[in-house]
């Protein structure tokens, strides 16, 4: 971190400018439903890289102190990750309307952040956002299989402080840039959904048959394993398409940049959406490197073998070799036995 601060500004720590409460500790059999259970927000809640998933809200009928107590506007932010790639861990949410008689509740794998006086909860959300925020979280995390944040050393991260006039304004500048992210991805997923739509219609029934310059639509259909189909067009399985498949091994990694003599490690993330994301990636351990045996190569597909449940299987296509990269043993490279023109 730099000496240079601007004037007015201050350097103290976490623990300096808001106190952490950890959330209820509880068993599935204190799940309930909405009609008699509270609002709970786990883990789930918390999206990669931040931001706030309906996906992981549940009701609780137990237990509780005002500590695990959390209202709109409140910021909290992941203790453990299930990812291990480092994802979640210490990445925050704006806690949202929950429309509920019931108060909502956090619960153990998360903290909730209460500011202390002079500062903005705003301006600590976006401060939790930020890469130098983020690499303290996963230093202080530990796990073989699941990341659990040291909630103890958390208090000790570094923060350049403004006067809470400019803390408000930050935030003001940055939620305005939220608010059109928002909308754009609102414009994406309309046109994600328009994809899928098109996609079945002509993985299904194809464009037609080339007539000249045009194509006309398929006018004959045959019945098949899997749904009708044009009558020209055959089924195969997938194995007599793949020409071989190879997998990469299990390494240490570590979560910062690699210098020119380092080598990376992909993250099960580097697939999405039909694209390969080389940044993707984390650090290996020196002792590691010669472990390291499968590169991305040109023209070839990486398949998930293991992820979430709505993300295993996701593939990206490799338009470019990477000769620094490798693969772990959760992505599969294809190639295909055909052509594809």
């Amino acid at each position: 971190m730099s000496d240079l601060i601007p004037e007015g500004w201050k350097l103290l720590k976490f623990g300096d400018i808001a106190n952490i409460h950890k959330g209820l500790t509880y068993a599935t059999s204190n799940y309930s439903t909405r009609e008699y259970g509270y609002p709970f927000i786990t883990l789930k809640c918390i999206k990669k890289n931040g931001g706030f998933s309906k996906v992981g809200l549940k009701y609780y009928d137990g237990q509780y102190k005002s500590q695990h107590i959390v209202i709109e506007g409140d910021v909290v932010f992941a203790n453990t990750d299930l990812t291990r790639d480092g994802d979640v861990v210490g990445s925050p949410i704006l806690v949202p309307e929950i429309k509920n008689e019931k108060p909502s509740l956090i619960s153990m794998d998360l903290s909730k952040v209460l500011p202390k006086e002079g500062m903005d909860k705003g301006f600590i959300y976006y401060w939790l956002n930020s890469s130098l925020v983020k690499r303290y979280m996963i230093n202080f995390s530990a796990g073989s299989t699941v990341l659990h944040l040291n909630t103890d050393s958390v208090p000790s991260i570094p923060a350049l402080v403004p006067p809470i006039s400019e803390q408000q304004k930050i935030a003001a500048i940055l939620t305005s840039v939220d608010e059109v992210v928002e909308k754009t991805q609102a414009q994406i997923d309309k046109l994600k959904d328009l994809k899928s739509g098109m996609m079945q219609e002509l993985l299904t029934k194809g464009v037609g048959i080339k007539q000249g310059d045009k194509y006309e639509p398929h006018t004959e259909f045959k019945d098949s394993p899997v749904g009708r189909i044009p009558k020209s067009w055959e089924v195969r399985k997938l194995a007599d398409l793949i020409g071989s498949l190879q997998g990469g091994v299990s390494v240490n990694g570590e979560n910062h940049l690699k210098k020119h003599s380092e080598i990376g490690v992909l993250k099960v993330s580097a697939v999405f959406k039909g694209r390969f994301i080389p940044s993707e990636y984390k650090t290996i351990t020196k002792e590691d490197e010669p472990r390291a045996r499968v590169n991305p190569i040109k023209g070839t597909i990486l398949f998930s073998r293991a992820n979430t449940p709505e993300l295993v299987g996701e593939s990206g296509y490799i338009e470019e070799s990477v000769s620094d990269l490798f693969l772990p043993d959760k992505l599969w490279m294809l190639t295909a036995n055909v052509v594809v023109k």
